[in-house]
């Protein structure tokens, strides 16, 4: 989601609320992909030079061709279910998926007492994704 104009980079608020950062570690796949754009701007991926974050019908559009027919009925909104899904499957805990997909953690103990980052079980979460999503890819080439 992009910041909404007038928050910090890496926050974004919601309607009534301040801005909450989110911080996802990147890694080394990820950022060797990164690095092949070319960045001009605030955003690294945009089609304004920057100006402004990709937009949501064209990420979908983008998704739709990638995945063309090999999917019936894919939706873009529905990755976020799936990555949920195959972390759980491959054991990672549900408290630690919600903190890589930025869900809204409450409670005492959540809100005032845990400063942790979880940024090292955030990597491990997105290795597992990347090696079975990898696996996944091969098998079927």
């Amino acid at each position: 989601m992009a910041p909404r104009p007038g928050l910090e980079p890496g926050t974004y608020g919601l309607t009534g609320q301040g801005p909450r950062a989110h911080q996802i570690p990147l890694v080394k796949l990820a950022r060797a992909d990164l690095a092949l754009l070319k960045r001009e701007g605030e955003f690294a991926i945009s089609t304004t030079a920057g100006k402004k974050a990709i937009s949501v019908r064209t990420l979908a559009g983008w998704a739709h061709d990638a995945v063309g027919s090999t999917i019936e009925g894919f939706q873009l909104k529905r990755i976020r279910s799936g990555v949920e899904t195959l972390l759980a499957a491959n054991g990672v805990s549900r408290e630690i998926r919600g903190h890589l997909q930025s869900h809204g953690l409450t409670g005492v103990q959540a809100r005032h007492y845990d400063g942790h980052d979880y940024m090292s079980e955030k990597r491990q979460a997105i290795e597992i994704l990347v090696r079975e999503v990898c696996q996944s890819a091969s098998a079927g080439a």
